[in-house]
């Protein structure tokens, strides 16, 4: 990989607003998030104007240009927001941590149930509202889970999101990594959690709608479903002000009796379709700079192109 001199300063800069963010109470250091965050909106050109192309590219019939702009700016200042709690959650005490996130009992009590079948869990979500912190607050309520995630291209960055993870008690999984892994945990009725709403290069996937324009998927939580005999459910953790509401959507055992490929395919659009109805509800809390729809069908992108789990990674 090419060496570029400034990932190692803005590195050094994040260490240095970690540090200051954990000095700092965490009303203070969001009323300064949403200053920085409107900042980097106003100074990130690359990265404002892809948001709001994106953002007209769907809402372009419906919103003005200072409503998309509005929103891009907000989700800035979302992910802004984020990257606070991010830092300071490992600070918390555990009755601060419940002030802050707002859940029904009967949804925590049916996960706890889904577990003591003994199947494992897959937990799929988006990276909408603070998807982070909904990993923490799995762990800390349902059980120790791991989370399945690409490696970030610079690795002092890659190290310090995977000890932040590990601070919370969330284990990282590399997606280019070993399915063994995977499928152990999930054979020892373990929990993983995906976040499925991402074009990424080199995953299997089938190509489903997303908000009107084919958009490819990546399928392996539903492959895993198959394998393992694991249930899946949606969910996401979405921001109301300073707090948030856990919310799960949908719960999903894959039915039998159904051919493979169609089983993948319809349930990839099932859960597709539930990412872009919240997305709709709280488009200012996802990450429209993400090219969603990069890869197209015109790309001769092979669907469902190889068997999941491999042979070799199989477990008896």
């Amino acid at each position: 990989m090419k060496r570029k001199p400034y990932r190692y300063i803005l590195y050094l800069w994040m260490r240095v607003g970690i540090a200051f963010v954990r000095l700092l109470p965490r009303s203070s250091c969001l009323f300064l998030a949403r200053i920085i965050g409107q900042a980097v909106f106003a100074f990130l050109f690359r990265y404002r104007a892809k948001t709001v192309d994106h953002l007209k590219s769907v809402f372009g019939g419906t919103k003005t240009q200072g409503e998309l702009e509005r929103i891009a700016r907000n989700v800035f200042v979302n992910l802004a927001l984020n990257a606070v709690d991010w830092c300071k959650w490992s600070q918390l005490s555990t009755g601060t941590k419940k002030q802050l996130i707002t859940a029904d009992p009967k949804d925590i009590e049916t996960l706890r149930s889904l577990l003591r079948e003994g199947w494992g869990l897959i937990g799929l979500g988006a990276h909408l509202g603070n998807w982070e912190i909904l990993g923490a607050f799995l762990t800390e309520n349902i059980t120790s889970m791991s989370v399945v995630g690409r490696r970030i291209y610079y690795e002092p960055f890659n190290r310090t999101i995977v000890n932040l993870r590990k601070s919370w008690g969330v284990k990282t999984i590399y997606a280019d990594g070993s399915p063994r892994e995977i499928l152990k945990i999930l054979k020892q009725g373990g929990f993983i959690g995906m976040l499925i709403d991402q074009d990424v290069e080199g995953l299997d996937g089938v190509f489903v709608p997303f908000f009107g324009k084919l958009a490819f998927t990546p399928t392996a939580p539903f492959r895993m479903s198959l394998s393992t005999g694991s249930p899946l459910f949606v969910t996401f953790l979405i921001r109301e002000g300073d707090r948030y509401r856990f919310v799960v959507k949908d719960m999903i055992r894959i039915a039998e009796g159904v051919s493979r490929r169609e089983s993948i395919q319809s349930y990839t659009r099932l859960v597709t379709n539930v990412f872009e109805s919240m997305v709709r509800l709280y488009p200012d809390q996802w990450v429209w700079m993400h090219n969603r729809w990069k890869t197209r069908p015109e790309d001769g992108m092979a669907e469902l192109n190889s068997e999941w789990p491999p042979r070799e990674a199989q477990i008896a």
